[in-house]
């Protein structure tokens, strides 16, 4: 979830008497179990009950913003292993009924194949388990578990324990409190209670969504509760999840002299092309951390913790699933770029390419040659200026209403948002292009017409281009 990733998030808080282990196994808390007892107090008898946990269950379910730029979210359903209920219900005076359920953030388990089939959003797709690991880690720190162990929702002033009515539900979520009216329902069986009720919480009177997933998930949250009580007793303590350890970024600094097959400056350019316009600095749509220098791929991360970057994101590289980088959405790597940043992680993850055993800085791409030889690529920049004038400059142009990009020069200035600092305008013009947000309303660039600007741009913007033998390449893309 990411609670929160880009789409909808499905809280379930399970009761399991003899424990749940969940089949991601990547839940510490999963077997915590949960336990239940109260009484309620009929025809002026007051009888012990407990909950029959395997018909119980408390719903959360989280939505996401409909914008385009939120489409790598996705629907995610977490169990709560570890959950204690109390009540003390009078069937004659039901305003002065209580029912609560203390719920342990470390035995939140998402995503789990059972829970996934229980919403109609989550129930077409499963999870791996280290995706489901990833998920778990941004549950918890949304939830902020290191600081507040438990969450609780405590339903008071029942309109009635026969048939429908509502009650007043007190939320204290992140040590914040808020409350709802729940509209319920409590049916009898014998001596049987089925009590079910939904309601909705705001989520940012507690904080939730944090951070850049603010961009993306709504703070309304969909609570739907449902509880079997059955007549007997329960003595056995609310069960312990165990602790939360908050994460400490650590970092993976560089031996003296350290090299690689291949240096950073070698893949910088498709790192900025490809990852910036959500891992800028600041990161933006549910990115949690920055990646523009050598230095943010050699930390750890939340979802990893102890592992360097550099490690995660080529495993990230060739996964297929939820976890892959670029996300589906997204333009993917071409096969010379993928093997680039595969040869410069696997080797290291190194800021200098080796030279005879020396570490020596990587000549950076897009600057002049040896000898003064000017960079070039298959085309320059008169080949793709009709692409630039046909989509861009009817708004960036001088006196235009966005910044200039109406010659080579003004796009090689560095580009002024947080989200693509340290590229180029022409970089950043490719990155909102090959993510949909330039042009806005439509006029979107044929996909030749982008491959062709973003290989010049990758190649340094030249101002002239070249064919492999020399010669300057005209393949201009022709206007449509």
């Amino acid at each position: 979830m990411t609670l929160w990733t880009r789409t909808v998030l499905a809280c379930v808080a399970t009761t399991c008497i003899h424990g749940c282990a969940g089949d991601g196994g990547n839940n510490p808390g999963a077997e915590g179990g949960a336990t239940g007892s109260g009484i309620i107090i009929s025809d002026g008898k007051a009888l012990d009950y407990v909950v029959s946990a395997p018909e119980s269950e408390l719903l959360l379910l989280v939505r996401k913003e409909d914008a385009p730029a939120c489409s790598f979210f996705h629907h995610h359903a977490v169990a709560a292993r570890a959950v204690g209920f109390a009540f003390a219900l009078v069937r004659a005076s039901p305003a002065t009924s209580m029912l609560s359920a203390t719920v342990s953030a470390a035995g939140l388990d998402p995503d789990g194949a059972e829970d996934r089939g229980k919403f109609r959003e989550t129930s077409s797709t499963t999870m791996t388990a280290r995706e489901r690991s990833d998920i778990r880690a941004n549950v918890l720190d949304q939830v902020g578990a290191g600081s507040h162990p438990v969450m609780t929702f405590t339903a008071r002033n029942f309109s009635t324990l026969d048939g429908n009515g509502t009650a007043v539900v007190s939320v204290d979520l992140k040590g914040l409190q808020s409350t709802l009216v729940m509209h319920a329902t409590a049916q009898w069986d014998g001596e049987r209670l089925v009590m079910e009720g939904t309601g909705t919480i705001d989520g940012a009177q507690h904080d939730i969504p944090v951070g850049t997933f603010r961009d993306c998930i709504e703070s309304a949250m969909d609570l739907k509760m449902r509880i079997v009580l059955v007549p007997g007793r329960n003595n056995a303590a609310t069960p312990d999840a165990g602790a939360v350890q908050s994460w400490v970024r650590q970092d993976f600094p560089e031996a003296p002299g350290a090299c690689g097959p291949v240096g950073f400056a070698e893949v910088q350019n498709t790192l900025l092309m490809r990852c910036a316009g959500c891992h800028g600095n600041p990161p933006t749509q549910g990115a949690t951390l920055p990646l523009m220098t050598v230095e943010d791929f050699r930390r750890d991360s939340l979802m990893s913790p102890g592992i360097p970057l550099y490690v995660d994101a080529a495993e990230r590289m060739l996964d297929n699933g939820l976890r892959q980088m670029p996300p589906s959405g997204a333009t993917q790597l071409a096969p010379d770029e993928q093997q680039a940043l595969l040869a410069w992680a696997r080797g290291g993850g190194h800021a200098n390419a080796c030279d005879g055993g020396a570490a020596t800085p990587s000549p950076a791409e897009g600057v002049e040659g040896d000898a003064g030889t000017p960079a070039c690529s298959t085309a320059g920049y008169a080949e793709v200026r009709g692409v630039f004038e046909r989509r861009c400059t009817s708004c960036h142009a001088v006196g235009g209403s966005a910044v200039a990009l109406d010659s080579r020069e003004a796009g090689l200035a560095p580009a002024t948002h947080p989200g693509y600092a340290g590229m180029t305008l022409w970089q950043a013009a490719v990155a909102r292009m090959e993510d949909g947000s330039m042009p806005p309303g439509g006029g979107a660039p044929r996909a030749a017409e982008l491959e062709q600007v973003r290989r010049w741009v990758e190649a340094g913007a030249p101002d002239v281009g070249c064919a492999s033998d020399g010669g300057v390449h005209g393949g201009n893309v022709p206007p449509q």
